[in-house]
């Protein structure tokens, strides 16, 4: 075994920690480099082969100026200990080191040993680490939150930021003199919450955050959102704690003012019964007013959406409305209306408007949308019995006018076939066929009154009267009427029950809802008349329907009930579902007459196979005083007073004079209303005035009346009418030497009606 000498030995460990040292060392000699380590060649780029030999001031590994000073320091004899100087690299990057230089003495050969380590990347940290701080620094000290550091304890601060002088009103020093003097500030009724959200945190070591209030040394109160995170030592133990407080004063006037306007909105939407929504078009995200759920049915399980709301519509509307829905929102309309039919609860539909308006941003995309869906179906009802009324009402000027001049012609036909039947000179065949064209007139004369009573052209012969006893009056003829196989049923009020109505129109609306019944029941039933007092308190889905007490007369049957279809046109003149031969179409349409005219209204509720009930509103009215009845017609209808008759169809004047002068009287005729005041003027013996209602030149029958009378207040008065649409509405109340007769009438009535007034007591 080959020993090696102790100096080669340590030689070697020499050159080997040289070697392999993680610092780089460069060996000079006589301002040559005569040796470089690794390290150094990884440092700088040189390899060993490239720097040995050269002069140090030919490679400028430093910069001249730290070069120069680094010589002088030498040649003083100094040691260069941790200096840090700039390293250029081979490539002629910049290195920050620190540079070691160290004279040595090898054998009496002077050497200079350089050491560098490099602080490129430890620089760059304290730079990045500086910067840093920096940034927080003026962060800490620009923004508007407070910013603070504490102990667990808070018995130091460690940091606070200048906005705690500016949120709290208070120094930042007297915070670090003093670090729980924060909660002097907290208002009086938060300070337990704040103290029991810091006592747990400091037992727990969790994250908190928390709202109170503080009280600024002004008085002003402030609302803060504080929270606060530990931070942790490697052993687990919580050395600080770090937080942010924030002054959100105005964010929670916000709210409560945003929460006032969600209450208020909240009320408006209840209060207008409409159903209000609202879409988020960025998020899809929707907000119903319960009236959707309420009064629509929508699912409160499902979230507010606008699948969902189409889902009620109207399968038959639902394409077009949601088209349009489409259509406005990615076009540029700031407003959205339809008109669809939406499901109701109880599975029907609504007829409702459903209005939207559109919020877009500046690139005119639509944000949102907001509307109100109104239900209008009883406004469309309202308007569709509107129409109705508005057709009948044109159907019924035609109905009158044709009645009135019809009822000319048969008061002239009646009157005429009369005199030919109870003339003594007539042939026994004429006198027949003259009776018999006199009951065709008066046929057609029923014809004319219902077309009258239809019209409201029917002039009004009001009375007070009781209901209850003008039906029980009717019992034993409706029993006739109906026939054996329907059981009639009266169920009246135990009450009296007073209207002021024509008593034979309000026969006539019974006996035409009676046969209406009796025929929806071919094969038998019951037929039930009943009636009570209603009070109505609102305005209901009828024109007439104004508040106040009513009469209801309710017409019931079990017959078959309305078709659908045909409801809508029931009370339409002629319209009828009978044969021909069976019906004129005028019983309901002359209801709906007599009821319009005396301000009431018809309801009706009808199911199929359960039967039909009408119900008849009629204004109550208070029981009447005793009135004396007037006088009835003598048995004698002769006489001899003088009688001025005014009518503008010449047949029917020349009528009336024939028929008096045959009793005796002296007959004076005039055509109009101006020319009767001549004759008038010109005979004081004048004991009664005949006249037309409607008469030619602007001047009434009713208006001569009232003219003449005031001149003689004795004299008696007979009007007449077939009646004209210019009289709707026409009352002729019974009073003393005032009367009225209808045409057409017959000779023998209308002389009789002559004898009555003028033996009537004035």
């Amino acid at each position: 075994m080959v020993r090696t000498p102790p100096d080669r030995l340590a030689h070697s460990y020499l050159l080997a920690v040289f070697q392999n040292s993680p610092v780089a060392v460069a060996v000079i000699r006589d301002g040559a480099v005569i040796d470089i380590n690794e390290a150094f060649t990884r440092l700088t780029g040189w390899s060993r082969e490239e720097l040995t030999g050269r002069a140090t001031r030919d490679i400028g590994l430093i910069s001249p100026v730290d070069a120069d000073a680094l010589r002088e320091d030498l040649e003083r004899g100094e040691q260069v200990r941790d200096r840090a100087v700039t390293l250029f690299t081979r490539d002629r990057r910049a290195r920050d080191v620190q540079l070691g230089v160290s004279k040595v003495d090898l054998d009496g050969i002077a050497l200079v040993i350089a050491t560098f380590v490099d602080l490129t990347e430890q620089r760059r940290v304290e730079r990045e680490l500086r910067a840093s701080e920096e940034r927080l620094r003026l962060i800490t000290e620009t923004i508007s939150e407070v910013f603070w550091i504490a102990d667990v304890e808070i018995e130091t601060t460690v940091y606070v930021s200048p906005a705690y002088e500016r949120v709290w009103g208070r120094s930042c020093q007297s915070l670090e003199e003093q670090p729980r003097s924060f909660l002097n500030a907290v208002h009086p009724d938060d300070l337990t919450q704040v103290l029991q959200t810091l006592t747990a945190r400091q037992r727990t070591g969790q994250p908190f955050e928390h709202e109170y209030r503080i009280v600024q040394p002004n008085g002003e109160v402030r609302w803060i959102w504080d929270r606060g995170f530990p931070v942790t030592l490697p052993s687990g133990q919580i050395r600080h704690y770090v937080g942010a407080a924030q002054d959100v004063t105005q964010r929670k006037q916000r709210e409560e003012q945003l929460r006032g306007s969600l209450e208020r909105f909240e009320l408006v939407s209840r209060a207008t019964h409409d159903a209000v929504w609202d879409v988020d078009l960025k998020t899809g995200e929707a907000w119903w007013s319960d009236t959707f759920y309420e009064k629509y049915g929508l699912s409160r399980d499902r979230p507010p959406d606008t699948d969902g709301w189409a889902s009620h519509i109207h399968p038959d509307d639902r394409d077009r409305v949601t088209a349009s829905f489409l259509q406005a929102i990615h076009g540029d309309n700031q407003q959205w209306r339809e008109d669809y039919r939406y499901r109701l609860a109880d599975g029907t539909y609504a007829s409702v408007i459903d209005r939207g308006y559109i919020v877009r941003g500046s690139n005119q995309v639509a944000l949102r949308i907001s509307g109100v869906m109104e239900d209008v179906t009883k406004y469309l009802d309202l308007q569709h019995q509107l129409q109705q009324a508005a057709k009948m009402e044109a159907l019924g000027h035609l109905a009158g006018g044709v009645a009135h001049d019809f009822n000319n012609i048969l008061t002239v036909i009646q009157g005429h076939a009369s005199l030919i039947a109870t003339s003594d000179a007539a042939p026994s065949d004429t006198k027949e066929s003259a009776t018999e064209i006199a009951e065709a007139a008066n046929r057609a004369a029923s014809l004319t009154r219902q077309l009258l009573l239809f019209s409201r052209k029917q002039v009004l012969q009001r009375t007070s009267f009781d209901a209850n006893n003008a039906l029980a009056a009717m019992g034993k003829m409706l029993s006739r009427i109906i026939g054996e196989d329907i059981q009639l049923t009266f169920d009246l009020s135990p009450h009296t029950l007073f209207i002021d109505a024509d008593a034979g129109m309000f026969d006539q609306i019974v006996l035409n809802l009676a046969v209406n019944a009796r025929d929806a029941m071919s094969t038998g039933g019951r037929l039930t008349i009943a009636t009570s007092e209603a009070v109505v308190d609102e305005v209901l889905g009828h024109a007439k329907a104004a508040p106040g007490r009513y009469v209801c007369l309710t017409v019931g049957d079990t017959g078959g009930g309305i078709p659908v279809e045909v409801l809508p046109h029931i009370f339409e003149p002629f319209f009828s579902t009978k044969t021909p031969d069976k019906g004129t179409g005028l019983g309901l349409s002359t209801v709906f007459g007599i009821v319009n005219q005396h301000n009431g209204w018809v309801d009706v509720d009808t199911r199929t196979d359960a039967g039909s009930s009408f119900h008849v509103f009629l204004p109550l009215s208070t029981p009447p005083a005793a009135m004396p009845v007037s006088g009835e017609s003598t048995p004698s209808a002769e006489g001899t007073e003088t009688i001025l008759l005014v009518e503008d169809e010449p047949a029917v004047l020349s009528l009336m004079g024939t028929a008096l002068e045959r009793r005796g009287y002296r007959i004076l005729k005039a055509a109009t209303a101006v020319e009767a005041i001549d004759v008038y003027r010109s005979h004081q013996d004048i004991r009664l005035l005949v006249t037309d209602l409607v008469l030619p030149g602007g001047v009434g029958g009713r208006d001569l009346a009232a003219t003449l009378c005031e001149e003689r207040p004795d004299l008696k008065v007979l009007l007449i009418s077939g009646y004209n649409a210019e009289f709707s509405g026409m009352e002729i109340r019974p009073q003393p030497g005032r009367h009225f007769l209808q045409k057409p009438f017959t000779p023998a009535l209308f002389v009789d009606r002559v004898r009555a007034c003028l033996d009537s007591d004035r």
